[in-house]
């Protein structure tokens, strides 16, 4: 992607954001949001720092073990400061942190091929790992809980949720399987796109041959949604909202995937807009939603400051260590 179409996907980011957010925003007087945030007081605080640090953990050792397979002279502590380069940029900025991460990467001589390869591997991991939650809890929502608002409204959903989700499985797995027939299809590279889809089957053939790898990063993907998804929940349970856990987990994981998507600033917007929407689904307030969906986006915005903060002293310690004899 050239810098123009980047700087334009970054602005088409941001108004979306932006957008969103001031329309969200502005449907509700200030103080009411303020008094539904007097309301839940602050005991989740610290409970969601200690989720965050969990997530940060678990994000870091995905990493580590995905790098290991195609960029393994890389040393552990530039994968740390790697993956702390992508939340600054990813939660806090308008501008692409995967961009961020190459650029980091590729200077300490990692193949340009192999790393974007690995970064999309990465991504790959972290949607599966969300799409599977989503889907899991909206299925679960409909058997144990049939005459719930959201399986009143969307059970007519379920068989075309689950079609999408074991063919999507049964995809991947095919792929994995039959990689070593596919990239030999792509070894020309007569254009940029052959060429990366060589390297990606490639890379999907030297992945199959760590099975174990593979599903000890797609557990770590796990853990660190599985986090992201209870940021809420923790809310809610310090504020003393009476909402159905299993109800508010779909919708949680439900918008977390589409916020995912590269259409926003972090999530921004298209995570408060989705809470306000589905507010009726999980029994709350309109403005307790936008309040759920505020502390999530904050969260993570924390976390990408801290995490910021911390390349520098760790770039110091790193440089550090090199000159020692």
């Amino acid at each position: 992607m050239t810098l123009s179409r980047r700087s334009l996907l970054s602005l088409f980011t941001f108004v979306v954001s932006l957008s969103l957010v001031g329309f969200i925003v502005s449907k509700f007087p200030l103080h009411k949001l303020m008094e539904t945030f007097s309301l839940i007081g602050v005991q989740w605080i610290m409970p969601i720092i200690i989720i965050l640090f969990g997530m940060t953990i678990a994000h870091i050792t995905r990493w580590i073990l995905m790098a290991s397979i195609l960029i393994p002279h890389i040393t552990k502590i530039h994968l740390v400061i790697n993956i702390f380069i992508g939340m600054i940029f990813s939660q806090t900025l308008p501008v692409g942190g995967d961009a961020a991460r190459i650029v980091h990467l590729t200077s300490h001589k990692a193949p340009l091929s192999n790393t974007l390869v690995t970064l999309l591997f990465d991504r790959a991991f972290a949607f599966a790992a969300l799409f599977s939650i989503a889907v899991s809890a909206f299925l679960l929502e409909i058997l144990l809980y049939p005459q719930s608002p959201i399986a009143t409204s969307f059970s007519h959903l379920s068989t075309p949720i689950i079609f999408t989700f074991l063919a999507s499985i049964t995809t991947s797995l095919l792929l994995i399987i039959f990689s070593h027939h596919l990239f030999p299809l792509f070894s020309q590279h007569k254009n940029p796109i052959s060429k990366l889809l060589y390297q990606t089957f490639f890379g999907l053939h030297i992945f199959s041959k760590h099975p174990l790898l593979v599903f000890l990063c797609f557990l770590c993907a796990l853990v660190v949604q599985i986090l992201a998804c209870s940021i809420p929940l923790t809310v809610i349970f310090f504020a003393g909202w009476n909402l159905q856990p299993l109800s508010l987990l779909t919708a949680v994981a439900t918008i977390l995937v589409i916020a995912y998507l590269p259409i926003s600033v972090a999530g921004w917007g298209v995570r408060e807009t989705g809470f306000v929407l589905i507010a009726p689904y999980i029994g709350t307030s309109e403005p307790q939603a936008l309040v759920i969906a505020l502390i999530l986006g904050a969260a993570q915005l924390l976390q990408g400051l801290v995490c910021g903060a911390l390349v520098s002293p760790l770039n110091l310690y790193s440089l550090s260590k090199n000159q020692s004899p």
